[in-house]
Order: C-alpha cells, then sequence, then structure tokens
C-alpha cells in the first residue's frame, strides 16, 4: 500500500487529470492571492523561467531530476484541504457528469473501526481506500465521506510542490515537463511558442493568469 500519495501520482502517471485546471485571465484572481493560498508570499516568486527552442526543462521532486526551479513543498493534515490545492472542487464535478462517474466507488462505506495498525488491514480494505482516495480528491468527495479520516490516518500529512513564477516562456519545440510530488503551478504568465508544449506526470493543478500562444518561432 502506498504510504504517500506519491504512490497514487505514479498510477495515474501520463493520465490527463480532471482535477487539472489552467485558470485564464478572465478568472485570474493574481500572483499575490494566489500565493497567499498556500502560506507564501512575493518572497517565493520566481521572476522569469525561459525553455529555449528544442530543450527539455524539469521541474521536479524527484531525486534523478534536475529541476529549473527548486519546489516549494507544502503540507496539511487535513484531507479537504488537499483536495483544495491539487483535487477537482466538488461543484464542478457535480456540474459534469463524466467528471462525477470518472472514478470507481467502494463497494460500501467504511465499516467505521479505527485502525492502529494499516498492517492489520486486508488487502480488500486497501483497494477499497485507494478507491475512496481518488474519489474525494477528484469526484465528489461527500460520496465517500466515511473515508475521509481512515484516509487522513494513512496517508496524511499530504504534501505538494508549488512552483511559483512571474513569466513562462516555453520556445518553439521547447518542453516542459513536471513531474514527482503532486503539483501546484502558478504563472503569473505564460507564453507558448508552437510546437512547445507543457506536459504534466503528476497530478497537477495549474493557475495560469495570461495564456498566449504564438506560432514559429519567437
Amino acid at each position: 500500500m502506498f504510504r504517500s500519495l506519491e504512490g497514487l501520482s505514479q498510477q495515474l502517471k501520463g493520465m490527463v487529470m480532471p482535477g487539472s485546471i489552467i485558470d485564464d485571465s478572465r478568472e485570474s484572481v493574481g500572483i499575490a492571492t494566489n500565493l497567499s493560498r498556500f502560506g507564501l508570499d512575493h518572497r517565493h516568486l520566481v521572476d522569469s523561467l525561459i525553455v529555449a527552442p528544442q530543450t527539455t526543462v524539469d521541474l521536479s521532486t524527484q531525486d534523478d531530476r534536475d529541476s529549473a526551479i527548486k519546489p516549494i513543498l507544502i503540507n496539511t493534515d487535513r484531507l479537504d484541504v488537499f483536495k483544495s490545492w491539487i483535487g477537482s472542487s466538488d461543484v464542478v464535478v457535480a456540474s459534469d457528469p463524466a467528471l462525477a462517474n470518472h472514478y470507481q466507488l467502494p463497494g460500501a462505506e467504511w465499516n467505521g473501526r479505527r485502525l492502529s495498525d494499516s498492517g492489520r488491514l486486508s488487502a480488500e480494505e486497501i483497494s477499497e481506500i485507494e478507491k475512496a482516495c481518488r474519489v474525494y480528491l477528484f469526484g465528489d468527495s461527500s460520496r465517500v465521506e466515511s473515508y475521509r479520516q481512515v484516509i487522513e490516518f494513512l496517508y496524511a500529512p499530504f504534501v505538494a510542490a508549488v512552483y511559483a513564477v512571474r513569466k513562462v516562456t516555453i520556445k518553439s519545440g521547447g518542453r516542459l515537463v513536471v513531474t514527482g510530488k503532486p503539483t501546484i503551478l502558478l504563472f503569473d504568465e505564460l507564453e507558448l511558442f508552437s510546437p512547445g508544449v507543457l506536459v504534466t506526470y503528476t497530478v497537477c493543478n495549474a493557475s495560469i493568469g495570461r495564456f498566449q500562444k504564438k506560432e514559429g518561432k519567437e
């Protein structure tokens, strides 16, 4: 059983996450407000990140990756807070049947017993808890509320990596690759020259104040 949500990220590697969002300029509340949501301020803001043409740049918490920016690690013991960081809003899920039914529900509510030793869990219980964890984070959390305390007992603290950048430029053919722990991207501006790409291989939520996609070379 995975002891942290990194295991969940590995299971979901390469998938387009329902929880991933990109806020355009019409919805942006400003980089300062976004930083404050996570207990951060302007001191944690990197001025710029440029991905040169035909190169790959990493943003990662993995030891085998050379991250272009040092991740800011934040944590919480509360599953509902973690959902607000990297998951899907229950309001958004309720408005989209595809999201609401994307993940399989556990077969029944949690049996209510308190855990003192995770090693005593049966294989069936582990499977049900993992299902509930996915639904809580990326589906309608109210449908698996009975599992919240056991998920917190087994997985907390929940850790996410934050990368806050004033302006990110991905030049033609460049690749910005995000890996490792569940990730929050806070970009005040993203300038993307086609066919440059932003690729995520982990659970990732992004808030982008201004997004510009341009054709060809700079």
